[in-house]
């Protein structure tokens, strides 16, 4: 039985190889003799790419341009706000708490209620009227914003300080009175670019310095009243291109020099008045040329000479003081006309 189960097993590995062998000469093409013997096809498998790697570079850093900030924009602030703001700085710089009267000011109250205060149509202030109402300190520059400002009555208070030149901003301005009051310091020179000025009083303080020339470019101004301060120099010849004054007063103070001639170019000039200086030399005979004159006033100087026969035609002439001066020779006879004069202290007879 072994033995069987043996020979079956060699037959069968004999076939088994017999069919390999078929197998392969089908699938492999015949030699020919003598010539080489052909391979098989070599099959190459494809190879997967290798990607390339592209050497990243160091970034440069993206600087985005710095850029100038714009400047926030100022608000523009309407005429009752910017006057406000003025008012305000008026209050807290004169003892606002203290005034006589400060009706509704600091309060939400339209400032046209505010006592003392006018404004116009637009709520902008055009007078500003506080005179004798107890105000003490100083003149703010705020003031000088009021760009409306027609009136500026402060007359009759307890100031000091110095004038502000920032009032000279307030082109629209008719009327300055800054009388009695303690003023101290120069006259600003730039008043004289307040072209549309009508009056400017600021008589009874303490003012020092020359009267500044350029007020002289003040060609509406009607009355000028700088008396009883302490002021020094001379009296401008530019005074005299105010063809439109009628009041000019600067007695009570300590100027020096000659009465500039350029007076007599004042065509209506009423009342002249400059006593109580230190006036030297003659009165000039250009005074004679002023017909409308009513009041002239000369006591209380170093003038001397003889006084001008052309004053003798000073018809309208009511009033005239010479003493406490050195005037030599005859009075003119037209002076006779003048109601209150005190030529009979001259101790002068009247020409012939």
């Amino acid at each position: 039985m072994s033995k069987q189960i043996a020979t079956m097993t060699v037959l069968a590995v004999m076939l088994f190889a017999a069919m390999l062998t078929g197998c392969s000469d089908r699938l492999s093409p015949a030699a020919t003799p003598g010539s080489a013997p052909i391979l098989a096809p070599t099959v190459t498998l494809a190879q997967t790419p290798t990607p390339t790697v592209i050497p990243t570079s160091t970034p440069i850093p993206t600087v985005a341009p710095t850029s100038t900030p714009e400047p926030t924009p100022t608000p523009v602030l309407g005429c009752p706000e910017r006057d406000r703001i003025s008012l305000v700085a008026l209050y807290d710089s004169t003892d606002g708490e203290n005034w006589t009267s400060d009706l509704n000011w600091l309060t939400m109250e339209p400032i046209g209620t505010w006592h003392g205060v006018t404004t116009d149509e637009l709520g902008c202030v055009t007078h500003l009227e506080l005179q004798d109402n107890r105000l003490a300190g100083e003149i703010p520059p705020e003031l000088g914003s009021l760009s409306s400002l027609v009136r500026l009555e402060l007359t009759q208070n307890w100031l000091s300080g110095g004038i502000p030149a920032e009032l000279g901003n307030l082109k629209n301005l008719f009327s300055l009175s800054l009388s009695i009051n303690q003023l101290t310091g120069p006259i600003p020179a730039k008043l004289g670019g307040l072209s549309r000025l009508f009056t400017l009083y600021l008589g009874f303080n303490q003012l020092t310095g020359e009267i500044p020339p350029e007020l002289g470019n003040l060609t509406n101004l009607n009355g000028l009243f700088l008396a009883h301060n302490d002021l020094t120099g001379h009296i401008p010849g530019s005074i005299g291109n105010l063809e439109g004054l009628e009041f000019l007063a600067l007695q009570g103070n300590m100027l020096g020099g000659e009465v500039p001639p350029e007076l007599g170019r004042l065509a209506d000039l009423r009342h002249l008045s400059l006593a109580n200086n230190r006036l030297t030399g003659r009165i000039p005979s250009t005074i004679g040329n002023l017909e409308k004159l009513l009041d002239l006033e000369l006591e209380h100087n170093m003038l001397g000479g003889e006084i001008p026969p052309e004053l003798g035609n000073l018809a309208n002439l009511r009033s005239f003081s010479t003493r406490g001066n050195d005037f030599v020779g005859c009075i003119p006879a037209g002076l006779r006309t003048a109601a209150l004069n005190d030529l009979a202290e001259l101790g002068l007879s009247y020409c012939t």
